[in-house]
């Protein structure tokens, strides 16, 4: 489905920042914190002087904060690159804990605006167990790592975890897991945006920022008040009054993993793919991250987490990735990787008209090619439940007729499922949200129709 033209690499080093990451130039001496100022909280058991095996009954952050957390951990010294861990068995009373009220600490979760780090590793099965959190369940700012069948979710507790919760991390393996909230955030839909990060890959988010904190303790390895306790080692925990963007939690797990001497994520790939665009992309109407469509590239192309992201945001315009691009652009730049871009919007645009979507999408692709060592794979539009659209048509034929600006195209409106004309025409169709008539919400997939779009884009990401 997809058309080629050839692109030569850009002769810039990787090592030097993208122009539009405003990140200046590496740190010489190896890689570093991001934005280390806005640290409010570091928990690193590199500030505890005891004895291999030693019970941890007191831990006090790093930070200027020095909030202390009291309780019954494990001292496991010479671990992964010679790191010690503070280890939890997930037995009663093994967890740790400390106050919330008046400290930097919950001033940060509090404001919505922050960013949650956790450094650790699973220590085998368990059900649902909070590494780092502050409530006991709800929707709630609430770590979790589900260790059943030797493997990992993580991410956190949301009414259904499904939503927020990314599969198959490998148990046995050193994991780095990013949160991200802020509020506002203008560029989409919702009062906010959420991230969950693992290894750098951002595998889900959401258009509301996470919520408040609402227990009187926080909580290391269960949650406050010793419920829901994980069976992990926990290597580091650092939380900042800021967001990170995509582009510098991909930094912070850079760091991480050259700190504790693993092998990074990104290691055996020369690009990270990176996938770009609305709410279709993000996944709305999948099920969850597994049923998105980057999820299903991912896989299908063999990637681990850290060698792929979702940088999507539902309601986004092309005008507003354009925008946006900032934020994930320097990817390539802390990795020393390339990136492959594959990315899509039609919808959010299409009500200022069929020039200026035209011309928003060309500029938005004329500033993903500007990035250093960057390919992009372009689809064009979904059908959808306002068909027949002379904009729609317009749109679809200006990138049929050239895009020669492009090293992939995917001409997703030709698609006899998702992409047709009036697809919907006959009272409903089985690839989108809503089969019974029309689609509940004019546009977005099920678990098919994002299988479709999968078999769809990744052939023409394949083929950067």
């Amino acid at each position: 489905m997809s058309s080629l033209k050839s692109s030569l690499r850009s002769p810039l080093s990787r090592a030097v920042r993208s122009v539009f990451s405003g990140e200046g130039v590496s740190d010489p001496a190896g890689p570093s914190l991001p934005q280390s100022a806005n640290i409010v909280f570091d928990l690193d058991p590199e500030s505890l002087a005891l004895a291999d095996g030693a019970t941890a009954s007191s831990w006090t952050d790093s930070s200027v904060n020095a909030l202390t957390f009291t309780g019954t951990g494990t001292y496991r010294t010479n671990q992964l690159g010679g790191k010690p861990c503070v280890s939890f068995s997930g037995a009663a009373g093994q967890y740790m804990s400390a106050a919330r009220a008046g400290t930097a600490l919950d001033a940060a979760l509090t404001s919505q605006v922050c960013t949650t780090i956790i450094v650790a590793k699973s220590r085998g099965t368990n059900s649902l167990g909070c590494m780092f959190g502050s409530n006991a369940g709800g929707n709630s700012n609430f770590m979790v790592i589900d260790g059943a069948q030797g493997s990992s979710a993580i991410g956190r507790y949301a009414n259904n975890v499904t939503s927020r919760v990314a599969p198959a991390v490998n148990a046995a393996n050193m994991f780095v897991m990013v949160h991200t909230s802020t509020k506002p955030y203008a560029m989409g839909t919702g009062t906010g945006i959420e991230h969950v990060y693992l290894n750098g890959t951002c595998v889900t988010s959401d258009n509301n920022p996470a919520p408040v904190p609402n227990q009187t303790n926080f909580g290391l390895a269960a949650q406050g008040a010793g419920g829901q306790r994980a069976l992990l080692d926990v290597f580091r925990v650092i939380v900042y009054n800021a967001r990170l963007t995509p582009a510098e939690a991909f930094e912070a797990t850079d760091y991480l993993f050259d700190h504790f001497g693993q092998v990074k994520p990104w290691a055996a790939v020369s690009d990270i793919v990176v996938y770009d665009g609305n709410s279709l992309v993000l996944g709305v109407g999948s099920g969850g991250v597994a049923g998105s469509y980057p999820y299903k590239s991912a896989q299908a192309m063999g990637l681990a987490y850290g060698q792929w992201t979702n940088v999507a945001v539902g309601g986004i315009t092309a005008t507003n990735m354009q925008t946006k691009l900032p934020e994930w652009s320097g990817i390539g730049a802390a990795t020393g990787k390339g990136m492959k871009v594959a990315a899509f919007e039609y919808y959010n645009q299409k009500g200022s008209g069929a020039a200026a979507t035209i011309a928003a999408s060309n500029a938005y692709i004329a500033a993903v090619k500007a990035v250093p060592n960057t390919k992009l794979c372009w689809g064009t539009s979904l059908s959808h439940a306002g068909d027949p659209d002379t904009t729609r048509n317009a749109f679809n034929a200006a990138f049929d007729a050239d895009h020669s600006n492009v090293d992939s195209y995917v001409p997703l409106h030709l698609d006899a499922s998702i992409g047709a004309e009036g697809a919907d025409s006959v009272g409903g169709n089985a690839y989108f949200n809503n089969s019974s008539t029309k689609w509940s919400d004019i546009v977005h997939l099920n678990g098919a129709g994002y299988t479709d779009l999968h078999n769809l884009m990744t052939p023409g990401i394949q083929a950067l």
